[in-house]
C-alpha cells in the first residue's frame, strides 16, 4: 500500500473535501448531511471545524497519500474537556476504497490519540449495514459495545441500528506493544 500522512484539515482541503464529500456514497453512510450541501466542506471548515479546534472539541485530519493525492478525513469529534470517551470517524472517497487507506489513516489517528493529545478511550457508532468501516476498527483492535436503534443521527430513521465500537488507550498499548513484539 501507498504510504499515507495525516495533516489538519484547513481550507486549502475544501475543493477536496467538497468533491470526494459529494459523492452520494460517501453521505449514505457518514454522519456528514445528506445530500452534501454545494459550500458544505469551506463552511464546515470555517464555521465548525475551526471554532471547535480552537476550543478543543473537534480535530480533523485531510488524510493524504505521499504523492500527495487528498483520500478523505480522519478525525474526532465530540472532545469532552477531560478527553475521556472522544468519537473517532473517518471517511475515504469511493475511488479509494478497498486498498487499506481507512485502516492505515485510523492506526496513525490512534497514535496521535492516545500517544500526543491524551485521549483516554476512543468509540465510533457507525451503521450495522456499514461493513467495511465495522472492519476497520475490528483490525485495530476496537471492541463491539452495543447495538441499538439510531438515536444518535437526526438524518437517519430511528429504524437504521447502529453498532458501537470502542478502544481504551489501556487496550491500545497493549496492542500496540504486542504488534512491535511480533513484525
Amino acid at each position: 500500500m501507498d504510504k499515507i500522512s495525516l495533516e489538519p484539515v484547513t481550507l486549502r482541503h475544501a475543493e477536496d473535501i467538497q468533491r470526494l464529500a459529494s459523492d452520494p456514497l460517501i453521505v449514505e453512510t457518514t454522519a456528514l448531511p445528506s445530500p452534501y450541501p454545494a459550500n458544505g466542506a469551506r463552511t464546515w471548515i470555517e464555521e465548525l471545524l475551526e471554532p471547535r479546534r480552537k476550543n478543543g472539541q473537534e480535530f480533523a485530519y485531510a488524510v493524504k497519500r505521499e504523492d500527495g493525492m487528498f483520500l478523505g478525513v480522519c478525525g474526532f469529534n465530540r472532545v469532552p474537556v477531560d478527553k475521556a470517551r472522544v468519537e473517532i470517524g473517518y471517511w475515504i472517497g469511493v475511488p479509494y476504497w478497498g486498498k487499506g487507506y481507512a485502516t492505515e489513516a485510523c492506526r496513525q489517528a490512534l497514535n496521535l490519540a492516545f500517544s500526543t493529545m491524551g485521549f483516554q478511550s476512543l468509540y465510533a457508532p457507525i451503521l450495522a449495514r456499514n461493513k467495511a468501516s465495522q472492519r476497520v476498527l475490528e483490525k485495530l483492535g476496537f471492541r463491539h459495545i452495543r447495538t441499538y436503534p439510531n438515536t444518535v443521527y437526526a438524518k437517519w430513521p430511528k429504524e437504521e441500528v447502529l453498532v458501537e465500537y470502542a478502544l481504551s488507550r489501556d487496550e491500545w498499548v497493549v496492542l500496540h506493544t504486542e504488534h512491535h513484539q511480533h513484525p
